[in-house]
């Protein structure tokens, strides 16, 4: 049985994926790194969307220097990373503030596979990734101990999602790869998305994401993003807190065997 990282080598890295942009991946990461925060382990956000991130919007913090300033200048780390808790860092994007240097893989990938030992201190760091820039997405991909596909009921966003998995799958990736559903109505309606795409994924691919669960679309979270806060802080006791608190768990599990274990099958059927 293939075997996950064991979660005391730390960090455990994750990086959080989509195919198209707008599927809410930087909410889901903010939130799923309040919920770690929350549950004590010490958590930091690289924002790694070179252009357009925006934690620290979400976070409503104003940083100094960001991902790009410490890439080519790594004694400036200190000072970048911004404190949003106790046990909640986060190193910005080049987008905050605005960053003239443009994104070089090579250097950028020098960087983040120092990321086991640089920020040794920290039992996660989540990866919040561009949706373009397939060299970023495919660097964070190749450093991370598991990766996140989110995509949401919109029929792009799936197709999208489901070109992603491929591409990760066919580059050979060994590293476990989880599918989340955002914004959904309910747990059928993220079954039956899971399902449709698990078929798809073992008749061409002869591989499928695992079951990563679901975030339910409730007007909370949208509050949430506009008062700038998580929604640990504006919506501490809702159920899609829950489902933030579950999917830490998940992810944060020793064994892969027990992921294995309590998958949702695939469909038989793709027509529809």
């Amino acid at each position: 049985m293939e075997k996950r990282i064991n979660i005391s080598e730390k960090p455990l890295i994750i990086s959080i994926l989509s195919g198209k942009g707008g599927v809410g991946k930087s909410v889901i990461t903010y939130n799923l790194a309040t919920a770690a925060a929350g549950q004590g382990q010490r958590c930091l956000i690289i924002d790694c969307d070179w252009y357009f991130g925006n934690i620290h919007i979400l976070a409503n913090v104003l940083p100094k220097l960001n991902l790009a300033d410490i890439v080519y200048n790594e004694s400036q780390l200190p000072e970048a990373l911004v404190s949003l808790d106790d046990r909640l860092h986060l190193l910005p994007s080049p987008a905050s503030p605005i960053s003239d240097k443009e994104p070089n893989r090579s250097d950028i990938e020098k960087f983040l596979r120092k990321g086991k030992t640089l920020f040794a201190a920290y039992d996660l760091i989540l990866l919040d990734t561009p949706c373009s820039l397939l060299g970023l997405i495919d660097l964070c991909a190749d450093i991370s101990d598991l990766n996140l596909i989110i995509v949401n009921p919109e029929l792009t966003s799936i197709a999208d999602g489901y070109g992603l998995f491929k591409y990760l799958t066919v580059s050979g990736y060994k590293n476990p790869v989880y599918l989340l559903a955002n914004q959904v109505k309910d747990g059928t309606e993220y079954e039956y998305i899971y399902r449709k795409f698990s078929a798809l994924s073992e008749r061409f691919l002869q591989k499928r994401p695992l079951d990563g669960g679901y975030v339910i679309d409730d007007e909370r979270v949208i509050e949430s993003v506009e008062r700038q806060k998580s929604l640990f802080e504006t919506a501490a006791d809702s159920e899609v807190t829950e489902q933030f608190l579950k999917l830490c768990k998940l992810l944060t599990e020793n064994n892969l065997e027990n992921d294995l274990s309590s998958q949702i099958e695939a469909e038989r059927s793709i027509n529809s």
